[in-house]
């Protein structure tokens, strides 16, 4: 757990919840990273620009890591092995990345 939190910078081992529909707000993310655990946006129901917007809007916030909830809504078609072995290498900290 100690390489796990190193390598996001994290002082907790506690992910904060990336709720869809308005409730997780970049100001609760940006306090979530400035106290030690993995602050989380939640992508559901945003259009892209907004979504840019906020990411662009956490980043500059903090050199902390944070990640981005993103989840597809069911009826959708399951990707081809290669483009998951592709979106694992791009990973950091995974046993996949480069």
């Amino acid at each position: 757990m100690n390489r796990f939190l190193k390598q996001l910078s994290l002082d907790k081992p506690i992910i904060q919840a990336p709720m869809a529909g308005g409730i997780t707000t970049t100001e609760m993310v940006k306090a979530s990273m400035d106290g030690g655990i993995l602050g989380s946006l939640a992508s559901g129901y945003l259009a892209p620009d907004t979504l840019e917007e906020q990411i662009r809007s956490v980043s500059n916030h903090s050199e902390r890591h944070f990640q981005v909830n993103v989840f597809v809504p069911g009826g959708q078609k399951v990707p081809k092995d290669e483009d998951v072995e592709s979106w694992k290498e791009r990973v950091p900290g995974s046993q996949h990345a480069g």
